[in-house]
């Protein structure tokens, strides 16, 4: 009993230690497939860190990159930037040096041909003293022989001749000048000596005279250089000088849009108040008279004051600017009947407003061919605009457009006038004119018959009395 109960034992034994056996295989495996299943999970996180750390190389490699390139890009753009400032600030060193050296070079050669000029100038004078003196004494000294004056004069031409040779090398020097550049000469317009100034002004108006030339003139700020001094400047010459750089400059029509822009024709007609020398008044009306040959700017002159400033210098009774106004005042009729023509522009003339047909008619037989034709050409064109008959009538200048008709040394504004004569109102006025005129042409055809007959009775009468008292 003992022994099976034994036995008994031992497979009870053995059944639990299976048991335990079994339940720490299944403990055990579980165990395995635990850790396998953390090992895979792990390792499926290292690929994943793996993965991310090998982009976020890849990435901070390729962003390091591109921040290089753009860094070496944007260097070198600036060092290259700043190398093309370096060459051109070199370029412009050079440039302004060797500019220095040409305007030292002209300013040299200003100093001599001024001081050339001014000897000149002293020569001549006395030349011109010695010839007032020789004609002076000729009518006391009447015994003197002619070969004495001849020959002074001679020297004197002589001395002339010579000074004028000397003075070719500076005028050679002032043409190089030229075909440089004439930005040279504006330089020399700012110059702190006067003398400089008014040889550089006097310069830009003579070259101002040629229109290959006015272009340069005009880009390097040439009418705003020569306005600013004709404002600011109290010397008569560089005054002088501006207003005929100014006036020749006028006769461009770009120009003249500038002038006229820059408050150009306000600054000349207040040159009126402004001065009263003959010569510089007779440059700015004649800038003037330029400017009224553009039919865009005829509105803008009146306004500002550039018809009266040219009345006003009128007044003077100098011939030389009464030509010039004259002139102005014919382009100023001229144009704006080209504008009536087109249909721009209706109405009384500007002219009229101004009182410009009174001066008209009054002077219209001074004794200058030039300035009787400017006249008449101006009273003709009012007389074309319809607008203006009342004005016509009530100053009586219809009398004058009857006297071109007849008189007039053209044949255009003859013909002209005799159209206008044969409109209304200018047809009765016209004919009463004329007959008026032929009264007056008979009345002193009368008179110079009696006249002639007087003094043919009155000598007969003195033969008389002569006759007798020589018997």
């Amino acid at each position: 009993m003992v022994k099976l109960k034994e036995e008994i034992d031992h497979e009870s034994w053995c059944q639990k230690i299976e048991a335990q056996v079994y339940h720490l295989t299944a403990e055990v495996e579980r165990q395995t497939k635990l850790r396998e299943s953390e090992k895979h999970e792990l390792e499926k996180r290292l690929r994943e860190c793996e993965n991310t750390l090998a982009e976020a190389e890849k990435n901070s490699v390729t962003r390091f990159k591109r921040v290089e390139d753009d860094a070496t890009y944007r260097y070198e753009s600036k060092i290259a930037k700043l190398q093309k400032e370096l060459e051109d600030e070199h370029a412009r060193s050079n440039s302004a040096e060797e500019k220095l050296r040409q305007i030292k070079g002209i300013i040299s050669d200003g100093e001599a041909s001024s001081q050339l000029l001014q000897k000149f100038m002293q020569e001549l004078s006395q030349i011109y003293d010695s010839i007032e003196e020789l004609q002076r004494d000729k009518p006391v000294k009447g015994d003197i022989p002619n070969g004495s004056s001849e020959s002074g004069v001679h020297i004197d031409l002589q001395r002339l001749q010579e000074l004028e040779k000397s003075l070719s090398d500076p005028r050679a020097n002032i043409a190089r000048l030229c075909e440089e550049g004439i930005y040279t000469y504006f330089f020399l317009i700012k110059s702190e000596d006067v003398k400089v100034q008014s040889m550089a002004i006097e310069v830009v108006a003579s070259l101002a005279g040629e229109k290959s030339i006015q272009v340069n003139i005009a880009k390097e700020g040439g009418v705003e250089a020569l306005l600013m001094h004709l404002q600011s400047s109290q010397n008569s010459k560089i005054q002088k000088a501006a207003s005929c750089a100014i006036a020749n400059l006028a006769m461009d029509e770009k120009n003249q849009h500038l002038i006229m822009n820059k408050g150009g024709a306000k600054l000349l007609a207040k040159m009126v108040t402004k001065t009263d020398d003959p010569q510089i008044l007779r440059m700015v009306a004649g800038a003037l008279a330029n400017l009224c040959g553009n039919d865009r700017l005829l509105e803008q002159l009146k306004e500002e004051g550039c018809i009266k400033a040219l009345l006003t210098m009128a007044q003077s009774g100098n011939l030389s600017i009464i030509a010039q106004v004259a002139r102005g005042m014919a382009n100023f009729a001229n144009c704006e009947i080209h504008e009536i023509n087109q249909g721009r522009r209706k109405g009384r003339s500007r002219l009229m407003e101004e009182g410009i047909l009174e001066w008209l008619t009054s002077n219209s037989h001074i004794d200058s061919a030039s300035i009787q034709n400017n006249i008449d050409l101006a009273l003709c064109r009012l007389a074309q605009n319809e607008e203006n008959d009342n004005d016509f009538i009530s100053t009586g200048s219809m009398a004058e457009i009857v006297r071109i008709s007849v008189e007039s040394s053209r044949d255009d504004l003859r013909s002209i006038t005799r159209l206008i004569l044969e409109s209304s109102p200018y047809r009765n006025q016209g004919e009463k004119l004329r007959l008026s005129q032929n009264t007056s042409d008979r009345r002193l055809c009368v008179v110079a018959f009696y006249l002639i007959l007087f003094s043919f009775s009155l000598l007969t009468i003195m033969n008389g009395f002569l006759d007798v008292s020589i018997s």
